[in-house]
């Protein structure tokens, strides 16, 4: 690649698109093509722009992030990726990395020190996966000492593994929006962002991985 980049930024919230944007001007040479407030305009823009790069959120609506980078992945799309999240946990990181993004990077620490180093990482003709210093020293500290906060279930809020119990039992999504006073697309993002979380790639693995670590019973004990 060369050293300027075209960029689409995918993210639910203006404000957040608008700030990665000012950041990226004061690089001085990644231009914004596009931008996108959901999973599905994103890989619509790019497959559009073909850009050089996408900053995509990682729980976004319509489809996840980790949803965008396995379609673009499958696609064998040029574009590399780089996931923002508000969150830090393994699942997240782990789930985009294996899914094709190329970088991930915690939105309180997307600085324009670090959006370089990510971009000069995974642009070279043999990219290697990226993350930030801060974060990569968090995940072995979590990981020797063995903090609980970074098992899966705790990535999960108290609304998400209702969800799963649910999706467990075998419940379609209007059965559980109904059982739950919930809309059809409340409970459909939320069950994107389980499925994101545990990097679980359909349905069906959803279901086998709530039973098979006894979500079910963990939630009704």
């Amino acid at each position: 690649m060369s050293d300027t980049y075209t960029a689409v930024l995918a993210d639910d919230h203006a404000v957040t698109r608008a700030g990665l944007a000012a950041m990226l001007a004061t690089l001085g040479n990644v231009e914004v093509l596009g931008q996108a407030d959901n999973g599905k305009e994103a890989i619509e823009l790019v497959e559009a722009l073909d850009p050089d790069l996408l900053f995509v959120d990682v729980e976004m609506p319509v489809l996840s992030g980790i949803e965008v980078a396995r379609h673009l992945d499958g696609k064998k799309s040029r574009t590399r990726i780089v996931a923002l999240s508000a969150y830090d946990y393994r699942e997240y990181v782990y789930g985009l990395l294996r899914s094709g993004a190329c970088a991930y990077l915690k939105k309180t620490e997307a600085n324009p020190q670090n959006l370089k180093a990510a971009i000069q990482s995974i642009t070279t003709d043999s990219p290697e996966r990226w993350i930030s210093p801060d974060l990569a020293k968090r995940l072995v500290m979590r990981h020797v000492s063995g903090a609980a906060e970074d098992e899966p279930l705790s990535a999960l809020t108290q609304r998400e593994i209702e969800l799963l119990r649910e999706v467990a039992h075998g419940k379609s999504d209007d059965t559980i929006a109904k059982d739950l006073s919930l809309s059809r697309h409340t409970v459909k993002n939320h069950i994107a962002h389980v499925r994101a979380k545990l990097d679980l790639g359909t349905r069906a693995e959803l279901v086998a991985w709530a039973w098979q670590h006894q979500v079910v019973s963990a939630i009704q004990s």
